[in-house]
């Protein structure tokens, strides 16, 4: 289900192929020109598994679908120029993860897969040896119309694409402290390039959250800046309680459990 800006059901989808005995989504996103897309595996009565990318027509149900098996798409984004990128990993036959397989994929939805790049030798091994990240959360794939953005925590490890030159970039974060106490809740990339995050820290009593922006130092080493005004008491009177994305250049996130979504614009002072 999509909700617009008034907190209105703007689309309902049913995710369905001829034949299929089960379907399963592991993403969906929406691009800036609004298309939705979704991806996920299905099985059909042999057992025959087929992992695909999708577009949702505006009746709710699929309009074009691309297979990408060997290819596993974890993560989303469209970048609004009509392609989709995906995080995610190959497989093999027994199911097993290709170690040597590119990860970042970008596909049309009529053309079929048109790059694959993220060779994993060129990556920290241990961060990413968990496809999904070490916790929900912990990678996270984003697109403005010009850039790829996707983020690691257990690698500690940022990639960029420049979309119109098609250059990948790595660059080292600095690392977080353990999960147990404090996880990235969530991940925003503006359209202007910006990312930000929302982290809950239980290294304080009370436990706290905000949200924090992307800053890199002169040797190229990024940590987590708190931005003003927005750091405090997690669910006691803080002013954040995650971030759920951007939307243009405005952050969008939510204050408590109650699911209402605010937004708001950064401005640097």
């Amino acid at each position: 289900m999509l909700y617009d800006r008034s907190g209105q059901v703007a689309r309902e989808a049913t995710v369905w192929f001829k034949d299929a005995r089960t379907v399963s989504i592991s993403d969906a996103a929406v691009s800036k020109a609004g298309e939705l897309v979704v991806s996920g595996g299905t099985e059909n009565e042999a057992g025959v598994i087929a992992n695909f990318i999708a577009s949702i027509g505006s009746d709710g149900r699929v309009s074009r679908v691309v297979r990408t098996t060997p290819f596993l798409p974890l993560h989303l984004c469209g970048s609004g120029d009509g392609t989709v990128w995906s995080y995610g990993v190959d497989r093999d036959s027994p199911g097993r993860r290709v170690e040597d397989s590119l990860m970042l994929r970008r596909y049309g939805l009529s053309e079929g897969q048109l790059a694959a790049m993220l060779d994993q030798s060129k990556l920290n091994s241990s961060g990413w040896s968990l496809v999904d990240g070490v916790y929900p959360g912990a990678i996270s794939l984003r697109c403005t119309s010009t850039k790829v953005a996707l983020l690691n925590v257990g690698s500690s490890e940022y990639v960029e694409v420049d979309i119109p030159t098609n250059t990948l970039r790595i660059r080292k974060l600095n690392p977080l402290p353990s999960p147990k106490e404090m996880r990235i809740t969530g991940f925003a990339l503006t359209e202007s390039g910006d990312a930000f995050v929302s982290l809950h820290d239980r290294t304080s009593q009370p436990p706290r959250s905000g949200v924090f922006k992307l800053t890199f130092d002169a040797a190229e080493v990024g940590s987590w800046s708190p931005v003003e005004n927005t750091v405090g008491p997690y669910l006691h009177g803080g002013p954040i309680e995650r971030l759920l994305g951007a939307d243009g250049n405005d952050l969008v996130y939510t204050r408590d459990l109650s699911g209402t979504a605010f937004w708001s614009q950064y401005k640097s002072r």
